[in-house]
């Protein structure tokens, strides 16, 4: 049982990792820990832990440099959440793969993003980072801490650097309970078909219930891959679902992750957006009559155009009272979607797919 006011670490550690680096060095130990602290913050609240997803083995062309997004997240507003290597010090975070002896030394860690350049082929790396949240950017001591650790592999050169592109959804993403919905998710093959084609779709983050297909390439389209998905929203799903995937190639080049959130209600009004255009016309006759000795008389027309627009995310209804005034209003529908990127990274079904979220 644990009290309140409890904190502590919490390690696993054994072995042994494949061989790494070059020259290749093998059995080496593993170590990863996390920090648990059960304490109230200074603003009265319990802490909830960084979180970060990813992927691995991450997959490095040889003698390119890449940049590995870690990407993370923490639902306490307000906190500051960085990125540091892991140590073996005063308490072993990471045993054998500690930074800087398993990756290139010009391999950098900089606001959780990795440079990582390979310059031979077929060699596997492993990195081992910790993830810490801070209550603000002055804190200097982490209320938790959260471990990564991945593995990159350096592959040689392949045929097409072109890396696939995932079609972003142009459906509406607002979903009410218990309405069943149906979509797909497109990957565009930019390389040549009959060299490169698309692996698979991964999914990174799901949404709970949401099933999917096996990836689907028709005959008459090789450039075109599609992954179809379902899903029925449940009232305790209310609010965001986001679902994130990543699309990559059969010579393991990865697109970039593509995100959609989906927003689920209790509302059969979704997606609307009404723009209303009214348009006034007035229009003023004068003449003017002219005596001489020869009569004549002139008239001249002056016309005056108003045109006002509203746009609102509800019905809105205007009312105009001019003499000789004409009003039109239009009223449009527009579907809304909705996306955001995260880091690129990579797996493919031979390979596990590792969440490391907070204890």
């Amino acid at each position: 049982t644990l009290s309140s006011g409890a904190h502590f670490y919490l390690a696993y550690t054994g072995g042994n990792w494949a061989s790494l680096h070059d020259p290749p060095t093998s059995s080496l130990s593993w170590s990863i820990l996390t920090y648990i602290d059960l304490r109230k913050r200074s603003d009265g609240f319990i802490n909830t832990p960084p979180v970060a997803k990813f992927v691995s083995p991450q997959y490095a062309v040889v003698n390119r440099t890449i940049q590995i997004n870690i990407p993370v997240s923490d639902v306490n507003a307000g906190d500051d959440v960085r990125c540091r290597w892991s140590t073996n010090t005063s308490i072993d975070e990471c045993s054998g793969i500690c930074y800087p002896n398993t990756v290139p030394n010009t391999t950098t860690l900089s606001n959780c993003t990795i440079t990582f350049t390979g310059h031979k082929a077929r060699v596997l790396y492993a990195v081992a980072i910790q993830v810490e949240d801070f209550l603000d950017s002055t804190s200097n001591t982490p209320m938790s801490s959260v471990p990564v650790q991945m593995m990159i592999y350096v592959q040689p050169e392949p045929n097409c650097l072109i890396k696939p592109i995932i079609s972003p959804l142009d459906r509406c993403l607002e979903v009410e309970v218990a309405d069943a919905i149906s979509f797909n998710i497109s990957i565009i093959n930019l390389c040549t078909s009959t060299v490169v084609r698309i692996a698979d779709l991964v999914v990174l983050s799901d949404v709970t219930g949401m099933s999917r297909s096996n990836l689907t390439t028709p005959p008459t389209n090789l450039s075109l891959s599609y992954v179809s998905f379902k899903w029925t929203p449940h009232a305790n799903q209310i609010g965001s679902n986001q679902l994130c995937v990543l699309a990559f190639t059969s010579e393991n080049l990865q697109s970039d992750t593509y995100c959609a959130t989906f927003i689920v209600s209790n509302s059969s009004n979704r997606c609307l957006t009404t723009t209303s255009t009214s348009t006034t016309t007035t229009t003023t006759t004068s003449a003017t009559t002219t005596s001489t000795s020869s009569s004549s008389t002139s008239s001249s027309s002056t016309t005056t155009t108003t045109t006002t627009t509203t746009t609102t995310t509800t019905t809105t209804t205007t009312t105009t009272t001019t003499t000789t005034t004409t009003t039109t209003t239009t009223t449009s529908i527009v579907t809304a979607t909705s996306a955001s990127t995260i880091s690129n990274v990579y797996v493919t079904k031979r390979k596990s797919v590792l969440m490391i979220m907070s204890p």
